[in-house]
């Protein structure tokens, strides 16, 4: 099947994970097409190299850092909301999906790993009580590599239990790691801020 544009599109569209890398092979001698398949590659910001295999040429197709890190940094600020909105809801099924098992827990009472059985036995316990985040910011990301990821910021959150309503002020610090292409939370620290 002779590569064109289309084939490239679709390439480009799925090539979006940092560091990932793409193999194009097309029929030797070098000819106008592997010209033209590489400045369009260029245009999308994409870095070919070369490569040889029997008779065809081989292109990697690796992904630029630079553009794909402000991807990967929005993406797991929205994850980590996305977590504090469901631990306000009390949407267990989405905070377990978002969960990698066992996780490590941090904060005032201490260091705790937690399996799953533990954590939804914990969940139930605490479901008249609830925890919300009025306010996420100073957002600091450092991304290890293209499946983990540290996150760190300050939060402002209000935690009502018994009747009474608590504001706090902390920090945090959360690691997430990609596992079979769907992103997981395995660590997450707390520690609150003197006012």
């Amino acid at each position: 099947m002779p590569f064109n544009d289309l084939i490239l599109l679709t390439i480009l569209s799925k090539a979006m994970p940092p560091f990932s890398i793409w193999e194009i092979f097309i029929p030797r001698p070098a000819s106008p097409q592997k010209t033209h398949i590489i400045k369009k590659l260029q245009a999308f910001r994409i870095k070919p190299t070369a490569g040889t295999h029997k008779n065809f040429e081989k292109l990697f197709i690796t992904t630029m850092v630079i553009y794909n890190k402000k991807i990967m940094r929005n993406e797991i600020i929205i994850l980590e909301k996305k977590y504090w909105d469901a631990m306000a809801n009390h949407d267990f099924e989405t905070v377990k999906e978002l969960t990698f098992f066992p996780c490590i827990v941090a904060g005032k009472k201490g260091v705790r790993s937690i399996d799953e059985d533990t954590f939804a036995t914990m969940f139930e316990q605490s479901k008249n009580d609830t925890i919300k985040a009025v306010d996420i910011s100073n957002e600091q990301v450092s991304i290890v590599s293209e499946d983990y990821v540290v996150l760190g910021y300050n939060i402002r959150m209000e935690y009502t239990t018994k009747g009474q309503t608590m504001k706090l002020d902390c920090v945090c610090t959360s690691a997430w790691v990609r596992i079979d292409g769907r992103w997981q939370c395995p660590l997450h620290t707390e520690t609150e801020i003197e006012r």
